[in-house]
């Protein structure tokens, strides 16, 4: 079982194993907040969720979607958008190969490296 803790002092997101209480990663960025929701992928091993960071004027945010490689313990970002988010909804294939992700009005879809 996993979760992201938010430190809005440090503008810091980690994630960690709850049974262990390992730090699988952290992101040391200036992170505004992370989005509540998060996907796990088909076979368990990556994790996907929405983080944004810190306002680079008032009113435009920046978002990024971020795969975790829970294995590896490793970030990929996948997208990155300035645009005002309407869904955030996430899938992996069956294979864990390939993300799709509603953003804005668009779907997309993107291979992980």
């Amino acid at each position: 079982m996993y979760d992201i803790l938010y430190n809005p002092e440090y503008g810091q997101c980690s994630m960690r194993n709850i049974t262990t209480n390992e730090t699988i990663f952290t992101w040391k960025q200036n992170v505004y907040t992370y989005l509540p929701s998060y996907t796990f992928s088909t076979q368990g091993k990556k994790i996907a969720f929405w983080i944004s960071a810190d306002p680079i004027k008032p009113g435009l945010v920046a978002y990024g979607l971020h795969v975790i490689d829970l294995n590896l313990k490793s970030d990929t970002r996948i997208a990155y958008s300035q645009e005002k988010a309407r869904s955030h909804s996430i899938a992996f294939s069956p294979d864990d190969s390939r993300i799709a992700y509603a953003f804005g009005d668009c779907i997309y879809m993107s291979d992980i490296p």
